[in-house]
């Protein structure tokens, strides 16, 4: 959420758009479970394991990001979401060439419109 809270576009979407881009990509708050006694937590890790929370805390970086896009479409409806690749770079001559071939995607990617970058 903090990742949200510090996105400039994220910050220029109405609260209730907000919340309602929070509730389909998945991002409400979880009810606090009764962990009060053995049983409570029993009854509490019946309902969903160690394995499906640990599934859905590593899924939040997602949905963050189909937050963070709903947002941008919200803002901008012809906005087209750009995927930087990954590379391994160890000289600046590589630095050079990869730089160079993300400024030819995006500048291309411009062409049809808002550009938000991923």
């Amino acid at each position: 959420m903090e990742t949200l809270a510090a996105d400039a576009v994220w910050c220029k979407v109405s609260p209730a758009d907000q919340a309602q881009i929070l509730k389909d990509a998945g991002l409400e708050a979880p009810a606090k479970p009764d962990l009060g006694s053995d049983q409570a937590l029993l009854t509490a890790l019946d309902a969903k394991n160690l394995a499906a929370r640990r599934a859905e805390a590593e899924a939040v970086p997602v949905r963050v990001e189909r937050a963070q896009q709903r947002a941008a479409q919200l803002l901008e409806p012809k906005v087209q979401f750009v995927t930087v690749d990954c590379a391994l770079l160890k000289t600046e001559a590589e630095v050079d060439v990869w730089l160079a071939g993300l400024r030819k995607k995006l500048v291309e990617a411009l062409k049809n419109g808002p550009v938000q970058v991923q």
